[in-house]
């Protein structure tokens, strides 16, 4: 994944400036830099493909009609 996804860590108090996206956990900031335009650019698809993941499990699956008399 070299080139394709970097995240980077920083040991802040508030969210470091010029993070695209960043999530504090444990004193840590781990964030994707704005001018990282690979990182951006996977971290969307990733997005996109997680949405339509939940887009697809709205409701119940298809029913099925079963005639009951006749032939």
């Amino acid at each position: 994944m070299r080139g394709f996804f970097r995240v980077r860590s920083a040991k802040e108090h508030k969210r470091p400036p010029g993070a695209h996206v960043a999530v504090p956990y444990k004193d840590y900031w781990f964030y994707i830099d704005d001018t990282d335009q690979e990182t951006k650019s996977t971290f969307s698809l990733l997005m996109e493909l997680a949405r339509l993941e939940l887009a697809g499990k709205t409701g119940p699956g298809p029913q099925l009609t079963l005639p009951v008399g006749g032939k």
